[in-house]
This record gives structure tokens, C-alpha cells and sequence, in this order.
């Protein structure tokens, strides 16, 4: 649909294709990262130890949570209809979860991001609010690009025309494949996560 959600320190909103909002909802925590699942779901990791999740279907009307009983969780990433890969806090581990079994597996390597998006390619976009740089990285694990000077950049996505949606202390910027910036929202304040759908 082209449609972004955003989250806040409070709330979560979903905008439109040209950054007009759609609707908010309020949130019962600190959402620390913020992916789209298929269509229909928006699944928000919310701070806390043990970490705990929260999937928002039709539009936000239903609400479900999962707890993990590992550490905080600093990103999600859906991966597919039941596993999703999260950030670890502490360790800087890349994990796998199931939605109902639990922790799967840890992936190889240490990464320290605060924001995670696989692309419809099957990249891996990784976003390090430390730097302010996101990477992104092909299937084979390889580095197709980096974009710097996104300062405390904390999640991004990629959308279907090809723009690259950054919430960082500046809000929310949008650059092309060049890494131009095509829009941004700056009047909301900083923005924390955000998920394309």
C-alpha cells in the first residue's frame, strides 16, 4: 500500500505514501522497533526485560503479544509467516524466534543495530544509531550500500519505488537509490522505528 507506520516514545502512527497521517495508536511502553509482517500485521517490540512483542492486525484493532524470555530487544524483523529475527540488546546478537516455539537460533556474528528490514530483494538493510549509517547487505552477505549522515538513525525500510525511510533525531528522512532526499517529516520530532507495508 505504501502506507509507513511510525512509532514514538508514546504511540505508534501510520502515514500515507506522502507522509500524511493515517491513524495513531497509543502504546502501554516504550516501543523500541517497529516491522510489518505480510499485509495484514504490525509487529512492535517493546522495551523491557524479557523483551515482549506486540502484533497489531486490522489496523490496530487487534492486538496480540508475544514474550521472549531472552534480553531486550533493540529491533524486529519479520521473517516470515512464523519466525522473525531480533536484535539483541546485550550480546549485539542477531537471533531467530518463532512466534510460538521460542528462540531458534543465533545468526553468525555480532551486529550492534538498532534497526533491522529485509527488502523485497531478500536484503538486509541494518541501521546503527551509534553512526548514523545504514547498511545494506545482499543474500550472499555482502555489502551493496551504505547511506552515513543520518544522525542517531534507529530503523529503515525500503518501499516498492525504491526510497529508503529513516527515523532518526531529525524525524523521518526519505532518500532515492543516489541517496538524495525525496521528503522528511521533521515537525514531529525525533522518531524512534518505523515499518512499511
Amino acid at each position: 500500500s505504501g502506507e509507513v507506520w511510525i512509532a514514538y516514545p508514546d504511540r505508534v502512527e501510520r502515514r500515507d505514501v506522502h507522509g500524511a497521517p493515517v491513524t495513531s495508536i497509543e502504546l502501554g511502553g516504550y516501543p523500541k522497533g517497529i516491522a510489518s509482517n505480510g499485509a495484514d500485521e504490525v509487529w512492535v517490540a517493546l522495551d523491557g526485560v524479557p523483551g515482549s512483542i506486540l502484533v497489531l492486525r486490522d489496523g490496530g484493532v487487534s492486538v496480540d503479544r508475544i514474550e521472549t524470555s531472552g534480553e531486550a530487544i533493540d529491533a524486529i524483523c519479520p521473517w516470515d509467516d512464523d519466525t522473525f529475527l531480533v536484535a539483541a540488546r546485550v550480546s549485539g546478537l542477531l537471533q531467530r524466534w518463532h512466534r510460538t516455539e521460542g528462540h531458534e537460533a543465533d545468526l553468525v556474528g555480532a551486529m550492534n543495530v538498532s534497526g533491522i528490514h529485509r527488502t523485497d530483494e531478500g536484503h538486509l538493510l541494518t541501521v546503527s544509531s551509534l553512526n548514523g549509517v545504514v547498511q545494506e547487505f545482499g543474500a550472499e552477505g555482502n555489502l551493496v550500500a551504505r547511506r552515513s549522515n543520518l544522525p542517531q538513525a534507529r530503523a529503515g525500510v525500503r518501499t516498492e519505488a525504491g526510497l529508503t525511510v529513516v527515523a532518526c533525531s531529525r524525524g523521518v528522512v526519505a532518500v532515492d537509490r543516489d541517496g538524495q532526499e525525496v521528503w522528511s517529516v521533521a515537525d514531529r520530532g525525533p522518531a524512534i522505528t518505523l515499518s512499511y507495508y
